[in-house]
């Protein structure tokens, strides 16, 4: 087996080369941060998962939880099955909700949501190799032997075969793939509450409830507002100064370093491409970064709480920092 040894980001900065994500709503990661919760989160997130759990349990409808657990802007089928072969989620990388531990606690479920790295399910643990090139790749362990690392891309559910002789250090950070921020994107507490009772029945009725809650109708993606069909993108860029890379630098540091990081130290979140260094899969033009951070792109999700202001400007930042 190969020795693991500490890894430098500072050293390596091209953290997440796996990852394909441009800007990534509040990360809590450790914990989530009431302060910069909704206030209807920022109040569950002082109460104690037992009780978030029995109000799921009282008042959280199963249903209404599969409608949400499906939406496109939240994201956890690209991520979890919810059937037998998993047909629903395109990367893999996350349990299957049909066959979680019949042990694992609604209080559990709670914490799994909102502090997702808190507890890490066995062969979930994120990976990360240094090559002998520089590159750090950051995936699933699939295997790891005397002569090879085999990791999955979070972002396609593929595996990536390292040679032995091409890894200089392995580590494992105490990191989920799964990002803290997700329920900042419900709309309110029913609807989290929903989404918990639909995830402690799938527990306990695994395969045969999942196929008894699955929507009829998928939900579909909300429309875009109207003004976007008519912005004058060649305007905005035209317009970028100095007032406008200090407001991208202000929404960055308040909603985007943690999980991508600055010049000088990585992100949190080990999927998250790190922009100094990174390499920009779906573009690095403004215009196709707009396009990203509007639309998503791969396990990351629309970033509709943007105005286009915003973006532009969060994106004449990243662009010059």
């Amino acid at each position: 087996m190969i020795s693991p040894t500490r890894l430098n980001c500072h050293r390596h900065p091209d953290f997440g080369l796996f990852a394909s994500s441009i800007i990534a709503l509040l990360l809590f990661v450790s914990g989530a941060d009431a302060q910069q919760a909704p206030q209807w989160l920022a109040k569950i997130l002082t109460e104690p998962a037992e009780k978030v759990a029995a109000l799921a349990a009282a008042s959280g409808d199963a249903k209404r939880g599969a409608m949400v657990f499906f939406q496109p802007s939240l994201g956890c089928a690209k991520c979890h099955a919810t059937s037998d072969s998993g047909p629903l989620s395109t990367a893999n990388v996350g349990p299957n909700l049909t066959r979680l531990d019949p042990k694992l606690t609604d209080a559990g479920i709670v914490d799994a949501v909102l502090a997702p790295s808190k507890s890490i399910s066995k062969g979930y643990e994120t990976s990360r190799v240094l090559t002998t090139s520089g590159q750090v790749m950051v995936g699933l362990m699939v295997s790891e032997t005397d002569k090879a690392v085999q990791l999955r891309d979070p972002s396609t559910g593929k595996v990536v075969e390292i040679a032995a002789d091409d890894v200089e250090s392995l580590d494992h950070p105490q990191l989920s793939i799964m990002p803290a921020e997700l329920a900042t994107q419900l709309k309110d507490r029913q609807q989290f509450l929903d989404l918990i009772r639909y995830l402690t029945e799938l527990r306990t009725g695994g395969l045969a409830r999942a196929i008894e809650l699955q929507p009829t109708a998928m939900p579909t993606a909300e429309p875009l507002p109207e003004y976007e069909a008519q912005i004058d993108h060649a305007g905005f860029i035209r317009d970028f100064d100095n007032k406008s890379f200090k407001r991208g630098e202000a929404i960055y540091q308040r909603t985007c370093m943690n999980c991508h990081g600055t010049v000088t130290e990585a992100g949190s979140l080990p999927t998250s491409l790190r922009f100094a260094s990174g390499t920009f899969k779906n573009g690095s033009d403004p215009f196709k970064m707009y396009q990203t951070i509007t639309h998503g792109f791969s396990l990351m999700t629309p970033q509709r709480w943007m105005v286009p202001r915003q973006k532009y400007d969060v994106i004449h930042y990243i662009s010059k920092a």
